[in-house]
């Protein structure tokens, strides 16, 4: 009998971990706060109608630059952008239904918006309608349409506008356009990041964004300070949503997946929905706020673009309308990545060594014959070398910039806390990207963080660089039942690396510090960006499992909690310090990654532990050959 009551006993103890359920909403730019109260109240429903608790973790950026970052594996479990191309390419890839549109009411899109601007209070350049933009006294912010939806329904409402406006004369459509995009300063690339620069950095006279973002400004974050005007004309900005059905069928969350986007049609996500001011497709609910969604005449995508597909194609890929309009202003096209040619002198290389190889190699015993071969080993030698070149060259990638928005799953953060003296009670974070960017990476490169070294300076002090009490580290970890653990150790010289940290076998433990983790980062998601930085935020010190000061200062001893042997993961700075940190993974066992540094300017770099390549092999082939072709040639001489 006492077997059973104890398998039991063994069953029940894992109960509160099998009823848990975790669930990735990979969203656009403007919805964190909308989304935050949402995934509340879902999982309060949820809890009532099943009995199981569940958590939303959220991820946000220029929606295809979300989109982007599910192609390269992102594992959403759902997806809420706000246009039908993001999730289309998606279904492009196989990784939902390419009838995603008809699985859910008003071809799956649960609100809408629409373009409107946003000026200071008392619209001091007497922005009225479209054609105020193109003044040459007035600063227009607008996000870049080649990474987000919001950009891009700027661009098509103002192209609508124009259109209506010029009788469908192409050129002069075009004109104006390139006028309206002369004035824009700077392309950032999400919503919010625009707004940023408009709200809090001061740029710009009118900012060209979604209603629901103005009225959140206006109304909330900064009433008295903006205004919002009402063109006569925008466009209909729906906010299409669907389950990535290849990635909740793995992690077995369809049933979560499905209800929670289901549940944005209820009453409660509908009155939500408008609490965020989106406009809400419930009637009622419409009803309910008409005086704050006024009645505007809204073009639409398809009546005016011929779908998403076909607006995609025209104006936005490379060489589209876009990209030609926007040369008008830079006189070359912008936003495409700067591609290297091959370098065919390689293949040219790579011909001649084959066909030297199959000329006979048997020396003569005449004189001149000697001279001939001698002649054709120093043309080898030479070949081989450029090969030895060649392969170094290759081998050695670009520098890569690293852009990243809200903590997700596997990415790394850099944090930063003083012991004492100036910003002692506050902590720097930087969210660094996808852990994969430095586990795949073959050689050095900076990471594009912003201009951290002002947010160091303003918080720590001039003197942050030489400053003894200032710590910093690096973690971060995967979300899986036995979570792999990315953690930093300081170097105690430059030139040596720092003893690795044990592995830790007992996944119980790793897990213990990745829920740790995921308090801090899930507290970090909810901080406002830094001025001078989107990726970085300040967080006040506190005693709860979210402060990154408390983890690594008071959380029984060891940072982060479960793994016993995290004594301290962080490296100082001052004159003496190294200013690196080592950057190891753990699990069952453990691996050296290669080695964060920093500069006094704030520039953040990575020098990645150097593997075999095939352009390394390459290279090392080469000097082997050349070597042995040395000695032959020594040996002809003799």
């Amino acid at each position: 009998m006492k077997k059973p009551l104890i398998l039991s006993a063994f069953l029940l103890s894992f109960m509160p971990e099998m009823n848990a359920v975790e669930i990735l909403n990979v969203s656009y730019d403007v919805t964190r706060e909308f989304y935050t109260d949402y995934n509340v109240a879902f999982a309060a429903h949820w809890k009532e109608k099943t009995g199981e608790e569940i958590t939303i973790q959220q991820s946000h950026g220029g929606s295809s630059k979300q989109a982007r970052a599910v192609l390269d594996g992102l594992e959403a479990d759902v997806v809420t952008m706000n246009q039908d191309t993001d999730v289309n390419v998606l279904a492009r890839d196989g990784l939902l239904s390419e009838d995603w549109k008809r699985l859910l009411p008003d071809s799956s899109a649960p609100y809408t918006s629409t373009i409107v601007f946003l000026v200071r209070k008392g619209n001091p350049k007497s922005i009225r309608d479209w054609s105020d933009l193109i003044r040459r006294d007035v600063s227009v912010i607008i996000p870049n349409p080649k990474t987000s939806g919001n950009g891009r329904y700027s661009y098509l409402a103002a192209w609508a506008w124009a259109n209506g406006e010029y009788s469908g004369d192409l050129a002069r459509v075009k004109d104006f356009v390139a006028k309206v995009f002369k004035n824009v300063p700077v392309l950032e690339t999400g919503g919010r990041a625009a707004t940023n620069t408009f709200v809090q950095k001061g740029i710009g006279d009118v900012l060209l964004t979604f209603e629901s973002e103005t009225l959140q400004i206006s109304r909330v974050i900064d009433p008295g300070k903006f205004e919002i005007v009402y063109p006569k004309m925008s466009i209909s900005a729906d906010a299409p949503v669907a389950v990535v059905t290849k990635v909740a069928d793995k992690r077995g969350t369809s049933r979560q997946a499905w209800d929670y986007l289901r549940y944005l049609w209820s009453d409660q996500g509908q009155a939500i929905v408008a609490k965020h001011f989106f406009r809400p497709r419930s009637p009622s609910v419409l009803a309910a706020h008409k005086a704050t969604f006024p009645t505007l005449e809204l073009a639409t995508v398809d009546a005016v673009f011929g779908g998403w597909d076909k607006a995609q194609k025209e104006h936005f890929e490379d060489g589209g309308f876009f990209d030609q309009i926007y040369a008008q202003k830079n006189s070359k096209k912008l936003l495409t990545p700067v591609i290297c040619p091959s370098i065919d002198r390689n293949n040219d290389i790579n011909s001649r060594y084959s066909n030297s190889m199959t000329r006979p190699r048997e020396l003569e015993a005449s004189k001149q014959q000697a001279k001939e071969n001698r002649m054709r080993i120093k043309s080898k030698t030479l070949l081989a070398a450029l090969l030895a070149i060649a392969g170094l060259v290759l081998g050695t990638p670009p520098a890569k910039a690293v852009l990243v928005d809200d903590w997700v799953a596997g990415d790394l953060i850099i944090g930063f806390r003083a012991s004492g003296g100036v910003g002692s009670d506050t902590s720097y974070l930087i969210n660094i990207g996808q852990r994969t960017l430095y586990t795949s990476a073959t050689s050095a490169f900076d990471l594009s963080l912003g201009n951290i070294g002002a947010d160091l300076s303003a918080t720590y002090g001039a003197t942050w660089f030489d400053r003894t009490d200032l710590l910093w580290s690096v973690f971060g970890t995967t979300e899986s039942v036995a979570p792999t653990l990315y953690a930093s150790r300081a170097r105690t010289s430059l030139g040596t690396q720092s003893t690795p940290w044990p592995s830790e076998a007992d996944s119980g433990l790793r897990t213990a510090t990745k829920s740790e983790i995921v308090s801090v980062a899930s507290a970090f998601n909810q901080l406002d960006a830094t001025a001078n930085s989107s990726r970085a935020a300040l967080q006040a010190n506190s005693g709860n499992a979210g402060s990154y000061n408390w983890q690594v200062t008071a959380n029984s001893g060891t940072d982060f909690g479960g793994v016993s042997q995290w004594t301290n993961i962080e490296g100082t700075f001052g004159v003496s310090s190294t200013k690196a940190l080592d950057y190891y993974s753990v699990s069952g066992s453990t691996t050296y990654r290669g080695v964060f540094s920093i500069d006094n300017t704030g520039q953040v770099s990575f020098n990645a532990v150097p593997e075999p390549s095939t352009y390394a092999l390459l290279a090392i082939t080469g000097t082997v050959f050349m070597v042995f072709l040395r000695r032959r040639a020594a040996k002809l001489n003799a």
